[in-house]
């Protein structure tokens, strides 16, 4: 008896040690699978955050470039709608009547000291109707016609001064785009 008292201790022991052995790898692996739990969740949250991140940057860039792309369409529509004021009148000066023409060419002409020293080129559209007008205050016509369809050049000795309007809307373009701009946009 005392064999098998012995025989069921050493068997006791061993299954013991066996058992202490086991808790002990079940304990390292579970370490071992906590370890790599963390390492594995520290990297899915780095790489979580790498993406939203990106995500973000993404989301910041199309907002970006939808603003600027919104910002393009609006000048786009404020540039049409200054063409369009601009065209408009030009329109309103092509369908100036005689005597509007005749009136703002005498005002135009007001400004200098010696009318009777003037020499005026005219359009050749209207131009003896208009001729007359001027000639009742003393202004000499060119024979000469102007290219342009409104406006006047005043020949001053050697100087001339252009009143062209279109010559002048050409020349004053920006000023002119920037103060359509100003009242239709401020």
């Amino acid at each position: 008896m005392e064999e098998e008292v012995i025989l069921n201790k050493i068997i006791q022991d061993a299954t013991d040690e066996a058992n202490r052995i086991l808790d002990e790898a079940k304990k390292k692996a579970h370490e071992i699978e906590e370890k790599y739990k963390q390492q594995i969740s520290k990297k899915t949250d780095s790489e979580i955050d790498n993406i939203k991140r990106e995500i973000k940057r993404n989301k910041e860039t199309d907002i970006e470039k939808a603003e600027l792309e919104s910002r393009v369409v609006i000048l786009e529509k404020k540039h049409e709608k200054i063409k369009a004021v601009k065209d408009e009148v030009k329109k309103k000066i092509k369908s100036l009547s005689v005597k509007e023409l005749i009136d703002i060419y005498k005002k135009i002409i007001s400004q200098y000291k010696n009318k009777n020293e003037l020499e005026v080129l005219l359009p050749e559209k209207n131009k003896a109707e208009i001729s007359k007008e001027l000639a009742k205050i003393g202004i000499k016509v060119s024979n000469e016609n102007l290219e342009y369809n409104t406006g006047i050049i005043i020949r001053d000795g050697n100087i001339e001064y252009n009143y062209c309007f279109e010559e002048a809307m050409n020349f004053n373009n920006e000023k002119i785009e920037k103060s359509i701009a100003n009242i239709l946009f401020s």
